[in-house]
């Protein structure tokens, strides 16, 4: 009787809550059947709730009940800009380009920043595959011109590579985490750029392909604890988390099981790819890490413990201005951030990847409060 009056006090909202936090630590699938729970509890169905459990559909592969979801959170709020955008990334990973571009030119004209120059390369992406598919060249001799599949056949091929992305690199970062990043920097446009946390170097890869997309020379640092062994990692995590048990990726056996240490590992990788020659490989504690950047990549802000072991000595590196980028974002991780630092302003948040500034004002009081 306790168990089954405890299921029924759980709302439809704190499952919703619940099912994005598990999408937002990966756990898609969790995710998935947690927020279809909410979807059942729900007697009158919010557009956004629909809008998480089509996205957790398409992060498990579910593509008609993604579509189906979308479409049914856009038909109850059809000027919202997170549906439109959604609905339109589905339809281009689906090949359906030219279903893709209404909806995604209506997003683009209601979103600003860092969100319209994602939409905006989405965008490109979906006008590229048409001109290519309505392209005579591009089809071979044989093929019927009039043909429904001669026009469609491009569209779905295999996707083109991106130069943001890089799925061969061992590593948790995400492809639409990728693009936020690539064009972040793109539009910082920063002299000076720090990573923090490289692991095999799959963000290092983005953010390498940012600096030569850009073309001007930007000072690129990447910096690791350079792990050589299960037991150098295992001792690391005890002490960042207070003695807790620490268990190994099974990523990070990549690298041991070859006889290399993690850091040498992604310089091979960034090698093979040709990236090299953009980034300083780093090893031991960023705090030993000098001068001030513009830009910061931080992959050492999982939870509460590493926040307030690195973020204040994160912040003083950061220039008046500069852009903080914080990987593993969630709203647990926000609310500890703000009551940590004042000086960094919130800007957006896509997926798990969020965006801070430095407030210039904010850091000068910061500092005026220190001397008094």
């Amino acid at each position: 009787m306790n168990s089954a009056t405890a299921a029924v006090t759980v709302t439809a909202d704190q499952k919703q809550s619940e099912g994005v936090r598990l999408y937002e630590e990966g756990r898609y699938e969790e995710a998935f059947v947690v927020l279809a729970a909410a979807l059942r509890q729900s007697e009158d169905t919010p557009w956004h709730l629909w809008n998480d459990w089509s996205a957790a559909a398409f992060a498990c592969n579910q593509m008609e009940k993604a579509e189906a979801g979308l479409k049914h959170a856009l038909a109850l709020n059809e000027k919202s800009v997170e549906v439109r955008a959604n609905l339109g990334g589905l339809l281009l990973k689906l090949g359906r380009t030219a279903e893709a571009i209404p909806h995604l030119e209506v997003a683009a004209s209601q979103s600003t920043g860092l969100h319209l120059i994602a939409i905006q390369q989405l965008l490109s992406s979906c006008r590229q595959k048409e001109s290519s598919a309505h392209n005579p060249e591009t089809v071979p001799e044989n093929e019927n011109h009039s043909s429904p599949s001669a026009c469609t056949a491009p569209a779905a091929a295999a996707p083109e590579p991106q130069p943001h992305w890089f799925p061969d690199i061992t590593g948790w970062f995400r492809e639409d985490e990728a693009l936020h990043l690539f064009t972040a920097i793109q539009l910082a446009r920063p002299a000076k750029i720090l990573e923090i946390g490289t692991f095999y170097g799959r963000s290092t890869a983005t953010i390498c392909a940012a600096i030569k997309a850009l073309r001007r020379p930007i000072e690129f640092i990447t910096c690791d604890l350079d792990f050589r062994s299960e037991e150098e990692f295992a001792q690391m995590s005890e002490s960042v988390h207070r003695g807790g048990q620490a268990r190994l990726p099974f990523q990070c056996h990549e690298a041991f099981a070859v006889g290399v240490s993690t850091l040498a590992y992604a310089h091979r990788e960034l090698e093979r790819h040709g990236l090299a020659g953009c980034v300083r490989f780093e090893a031991g504690d960023f705090r030993r890490v000098r001068g001030r950047f513009g830009f910061i990549f931080a992959d050492v802000l999982h939870d509460q413990e590493e926040i307030a072991r690195n973020l204040q000595a994160i912040v003083t590196k950061l220039d008046d201005d500069g852009i903080l980028a914080v990987h593993d974002f969630n709203e647990e991780n926000r609310a500890t951030i703000r009551c940590i630092s004042a000086e960094l302003q919130f800007i957006s948040k896509h997926a798990n990847l969020g965006l801070y500034r430095i407030d210039r004002e904010n850091r000068k009081s910061a500092k005026t409060g220190s001397r008094t």
